[in-house]
């Protein structure tokens, strides 16, 4: 998996950048404007192939649209099925005994 920024600018001159759009483009050039799902995405070169799942491929992908209208929002990218699977060390609410609503003592 890749850590860090993927290109330093969205320039073409940066190649992961480079394949990155150029994905894309392929991608809707075939789709239009087909919603990405399990059967169709992008393939945006090794950077995103890198990813350990297609389903945390397709939700990153969403939100790098390179389109900024048809993006995901933060609340479909919130449930998305991969991020809902995500655990976290934050307690749920029913485990929060003793705690006033603004989570202090």
């Amino acid at each position: 998996m890749h850590n860090g920024n993927p290109w330093q600018s969205a320039n073409k001159n940066e190649i992961n950048y480079a394949v990155f759009i150029e994905g894309w483009q392929a991608f809707l050039d075939t789709v239009k404007d087909t919603p990405i799902d399990e059967n169709n995405f992008p393939q945006c070169g090794p950077i995103f192939n890198s990813l350990s799942s297609n389903s945390q491929r397709r939700c990153v992908l969403k939100m790098l649209h390179p389109n900024p209208e048809s993006r995901c929002t933060i609340a479909d990218a919130l449930n998305d099925r991969w991020i809902k699977h995500i655990d976290c060390c934050s307690p749920e609410p029913k485990e929060m005994n003793g705690v006033n609503g603004n989570g202090l003592d």
